[in-house]
């Protein structure tokens, strides 16, 4: 793993961060349209940050020099946390920072986590692969919003003693 940039941040969301989430996720979101088309408007998607994601689940952002360059968004449900959202900035993808989000995350959870992924994102796959998570159903893409075949993972709880 390579270190974050020196000038990284790790914090919590804000509500005056929403704007700069919602930029983050639309260039990240933009680079996958070829496999998981975007039914959102560029304001609906500010709007749903804004409205939906910060206030239903504990995101941290990733800031350097000012701008959100990634994010981690996670709920917890009746079966235990989900990790709902990760996304890196495109220009800062390969330094670190997405790795660092989740291993934050994940050193502050107990139990089993999940997540899923469009099947066709390799690079999304083998890097959840690398911290643990493994493969355990396989969706058509009926139950997401674009419409793309996606891939159930599950990290099992870290060992202790």
């Amino acid at each position: 793993m390579r270190p974050s940039p020196p000038t990284l941040q790790i914090r919590a969301a804000r509500a005056a961060d929403a704007a700069r989430v919602a930029r983050c996720f639309l260039a990240s979101r933009k680079l996958l349209l070829g496999i998981a088309p975007l039914h959102r408007t560029d304001e609906q998607v500010a709007q749903w940050v804004q409205d939906s994601l910060l206030p239903s689940t504990t995101v941290s952002i990733a800031v350097e020099s000012g701008a959100v360059v990634g994010f981690i968004a996670l709920a917890e449900r009746m079966d235990g946390p989900w990790i709902d959202q990760l996304y890196v900035h495109p220009a800062r993808l390969r330094r670190g920072i997405g790795s660092t989000l989740l291993q934050v995350t994940l050193m502050r959870l107990k139990g089993a986590v999940r997540l899923y992924t469009f099947k066709e994102n390799h690079n999304a796959r083998q890097f959840f692969e690398r911290y643990g998570f493994t493969p355990i159903a396989f969706g058509d893409g009926s139950s997401n919003e674009s419409g793309s075949p996606d891939v159930l993972y599950e990290r099992e709880a870290a060992r202790t003693g």
